[in-house]
Parts: C-alpha cells; sequence; structure tokens
C-alpha cells in the first residue's frame, strides 16, 4: 500500500513540472464553409496544428475549443471498432456501476427510464439495468445493437442525429465518449433536450483538451487526437455549451461510494489522495459533465 501510494504520489508530482504549450504551427482565418470560426464563440483567428498523417486540428485561442479541419482518414464504425469492449466487458460494467453511483448522489435512488447514447456493447445498459433503471441504448453502429440484442439488452440503432423517442420520455441520459464525434453539439443537447423530461439530468464523459500530458505532447500524442472526434473540449467550453441550451451544470461528486468489498480506511485515504492528486496536476485524460434540464 505504502510502496503504490509513494508512486502515485511521485507520478502526480511529475506531472506538474512546467510543461510547454501545444506545438501550434500557426494562426490563420478560417475561412471554409465548413469551418467559418470557433464553433462556441466565434472567433475568427484560430491556431492550426497537424497530427502527423491523420488530421488537421484547429483552437480557438479564446474559448480553447478545439475542432477537427480537414480529415485525412475516413470513419467506420463497425465491429473492430468496438471490438476491445467485447474482451473488457466486465471491467467496463463495474465502471459502469461506478458512474452510475456518482450520478444518483445528485439524483437520488436509481428509477425511471434511461437513455444512454452510443450505447455500443451495452456495458452502461447492464449495469443501469441492475441498479433499478428501466435502460435502453442507441448506437450508430449496427454490429454494436446486434450485439446488445444478443445479450438481451435493449437496443436501437439511429442516425447519430435524430433520437427515435418521444419528447420528455426519459429521466436519465448518459454518454461515455460521444459528445466529441458529433456533427454539431448544439443541436445534440437541444435533441437530448427534447427527449429528457423536464428536470431531467445528463451525465457525460468526454477526453480533456487541457490535460497536462496532452498540453506536453501536443500533435505527437497521436492516440488522443482520434480522427473520428470532430471536437475536443476543455470543461469550461463544454459546460458553456449546456449553460446555453438551458441546462444547469452540477459539480460531480469527487468519489463514488465506498464498495462494500474495499478495507474501509487505508484504500479510501489513499484512493482519495490519489483523485485529489490528479484533479490539482491537470493529469486526467477525460473529465465528466453533469447537468440537468431547466424543469
Amino acid at each position: 500500500m505504502r510502496a503504490n501510494l509513494t508512486l502515485w504520489l511521485w507520478r502526480s508530482f511529475v506531472y506538474t513540472l512546467p510543461t510547454t504549450h501545444l506545438h501550434l504551427h500557426k494562426e490563420c482565418p478560417v475561412d471554409t464553409p465548413k469551418q467559418p470560426c470557433c464553433e462556441l464563440c466565434k472567433h475568427g483567428f484560430l491556431e492550426e496544428f497537424l497530427v502527423p498523417e491523420k488530421l488537421r486540428i484547429l483552437k480557438c485561442p479564446k474559448c480553447g475549443l478545439y475542432q477537427k479541419g480537414l480529415s485525412l482518414v475516413g470513419v467506420d464504425y463497425a465491429s473492430d471498432y468496438h471490438e476491445g469492449y467485447y474482451r473488457r466487458r466486465a471491467s467496463k460494467v463495474r465502471t459502469a456501476e461506478v458512474r452510475l453511483s456518482r450520478l444518483t448522489r445528485l439524483t437520488g435512488p436509481a428509477n425511471g427510464r434511461l437513455l444512454d447514447v452510443g450505447c455500443s456493447v451495452g456495458c452502461t445498459l447492464e449495469a443501469a439495468t441492475q441498479m433499478g433503471w428501466e435502460a435502453v441504448g442507441i448506437d450508430v453502429s449496427a454490429d454494436a445493437v446486434a450485439t446488445c440484442q444478443q445479450h438481451g439488452i435493449q437496443a436501437i440503432e439511429y442516425d447519430g442525429e435524430s433520437i427515435p423517442f418521444p419528447d420528455g420520455h426519459f429521466d436519465v441520459i448518459t454518454s461515455w465518449h460521444v459528445i466529441e464525434h458529433v456533427r454539431d453539439v448544439r443541436d445534440t443537447l437541444a435533441e437530448w433536450c427534447r427527449v429528457l423530461k423536464p428536470g431531467g439530468w445528463v451525465m457525460i464523459e468526454t477526453p480533456n483538451g487541457e490535460c497536462r500530458k496532452v498540453q506536453r505532447r501536443g500533435p505527437s500524442y497521436r492516440r488522443f487526437w482520434a480522427h473520428e472526434h470532430t471536437y475536443t473540449f476543455n470543461r469550461l467550453s463544454l459546460e458553456q455549451f449546456f449553460s446555453e441550451a438551458h441546462y444547469e451544470v452540477f459539480s460531480p461528486p469527487r468519489l463514488p461510494p465506498l464498495r462494500s468489498g474495499w478495507p474501509k480506511f487505508p484504500y479510501a485515504l489513499a484512493y482519495q489522495s490519489y483523485q485529489g492528486l490528479r484533479r490539482v496536476a491537470g493529469v486526467n485524460k477525460a473529465f465528466q459533465v453533469i447537468a440537468r434540464r431547466a424543469a
């Protein structure tokens, strides 16, 4: 325990050392029809950098939003995109339980209808059903939806834009690493708002553009700058999108409830220390947003 905690502390210290900024090539006016300006704040001069052999990224120096320029690689959400999820299904269900436990600390007991947008192979749906929600998922991948259905999990294929449910149908929407893929953030949040009940909740997770490792490695961090990502957010830019769409943004609970099998004190102390250091050091590669539709 002591050795592991020491390692965590050291890693967090290393990531707090001074870092260089992203290796931006130049600031240039963006005047193409597809990307006339920053999608969030409408700033007209965006910084540009290239991820080798992949894509062109545009960063707004005003609000920090990253948006994709001309992609050099096509996007394919066929079965191989979800292949890793098949192999790690059990661990992903446990991760989903922790995420949903965080949400219930704000919403109260798990009940009502839950929609998982971008449900993949159904790990969140499985966890949500076990916890008490009436859960259904949607995904653009026919293979992922078929896998859900093979496991007895309710899922529907959709076009990535129009959700095939009536207004005010759901109490909760979850979406893990999907918002960075969408064509239009405002349209997506409006569609989520449509199918949510007044006072309904949204919980999402997305890659963190302010992560120290991302800032230090810049375009060379190829695994982060995925070709299928249309946007990369920092917390402030994404929360601003939610606020504009008339959601109330909440601070995510810092820690999930302790599992019954965890040693109550030593592990909890180490876990809280580790998570606190990562948060302060800015080394988390993803962040969560929890928001509520206006009643």
